[in-house]
């Protein structure tokens, strides 16, 4: 599939067309894992969080952590420990710095420190990422490296103490482009970090996706055969059910704003990726309760004014989903009488 190079300081909105087909394809926690619906409308629902979800995991498959191409929000990692990392080695101090003498620095280094230790010449500052737990741990065994009374306590006041106030925003300030160059999730998505890293709004706003009509919910047995222990009866003793939606299709449109994506340093290959990840993102994501979520189609819509050349909302209208045979959906887009500056294409 060859996708188109978007500039990113146009402004665009790309129209995302799933169906599910009997699978769930964005279970609700709090109601028993049940395909999530719109309580007044019926409407299923996907979320933006989820959407965003199967664009990152698509990307960081591919890319890996390749230069500028990482991942912010992973699977089970922790923000803190992602984002202090990222911040140390572009050479930015995330705590107050202590000064050590030769000889307790040589003690530190000969026990070996962790990463959440920073050595700096004769300063050692810390991120502030290990829980109180771990801190124990690590003080037990440079004890047990023979590291001098002195030198542990001097390092454990070095942990109760933080950046604050000014010394804070400005660290934050000096993080949020070494954030956005690290990672692609947090150019295009933005992100909310612990500490140190701050926050920023990104250039992709990405809407819940609502099925065009209440959707129909089909509750199912799930039974196995096989015993996962020997003292178990034979038969169909393990039972379980699930939830799906038959047949729906949802729409959810992502907004790129040019300014923001100048702000971030968003490029084309960036835009690229997005749009691989929406259109390859479900496929990879495919699992025993979302056999079958397929994308529709990707419609592209380019304004080259960075305000755009016509309302959101007028936008939207010209899109149409019709069901047709067999479950299939046909996505068409009316550009009759589009106004100058505005151009459309449709992956499908």
């Amino acid at each position: 599939m060859k996708f188109p190079e978007l500039n990113p300081h146009q402004k665009h909105q790309i129209f995302y067309v799933v169906s599910a087909h009997n699978s769930n394809p964005n279970g609700d926690p709090v109601a028993d894992n049940a395909p999530r619906t719109n309580p007044y409308s019926g409407h299923g629902v996907i979320t933006a969080a989820s959407i965003k979800r199967k664009v990152r995991d698509y990307i960081h498959e591919k890319y890996g952590d390749a230069p500028g191409m990482d991942i912010f929000i992973k699977h089970e990692d922790v923000m803190a420990t992602v984002a202090a990392a990222a911040l140390s080695k572009a050479g930015l101090q995330l705590g107050v710095g202590v000064s050590f003498t030769p000889d307790e620095l040589g003690e530190l280094l000969d026990a070996g420190l962790p990463e959440a230790f920073d050595v700096q010449g004769e300063s050692v500052s810390y991120n502030g990422t290990l829980k109180n737990a771990e801190l124990k741990k690590v003080m037990k065994g440079l004890a047990e490296a023979g590291v001098s009374d002195e030198t542990r306590q001097k390092l454990e006041q070095l942990t109760s103490q933080k950046l604050e106030g000014a010394d804070r925003k400005q660290l934050q300030k000096e993080a949020r482009p070494v954030m956005a160059k690290s990672f692609i999730d947090a150019r295009l998505f933005g992100y909310t970090a612990p500490d140190s890293a701050g926050k920023t709004r990104g250039p992709v706003q990405m809407t819940d996706a609502e099925s065009l009509e209440p959707v129909n919910l089909l509750e199912q047995s799930i039974t196995r055969v096989a015993r996962s222990q020997p003292g178990e009866k034979e038969g169909n003793g393990n039972f379980g059910r699930r939830t799906v939606v038959d047949h729906a299709a949802y729409v959810a449109t992502a907004h790129v704003n040019p300014a923001l994506a100048k702000l971030q340093g968003v490029t084309s290959e960036d835009l690229t990726a997005l749009l691989e990840g929406l259109w390859y993102g479900q496929e990879a994501a495919r699992s025993s309760s979302r056999p079958d979520v397929r994308v529709e189609a990707l419609v592209i819509v380019s304004h080259d004014s960075p305000y755009g050349n016509m309302p959101s909302h007028e936008v939207e209208r010209r899109l149409s989903v019709q069901a047709g045979e067999r479950h299939s959906y046909l996505v068409e887009y009316d550009q009759a009488n589009l106004p100058e500056g505005v151009s459309v294409q449709i992956i499908r």
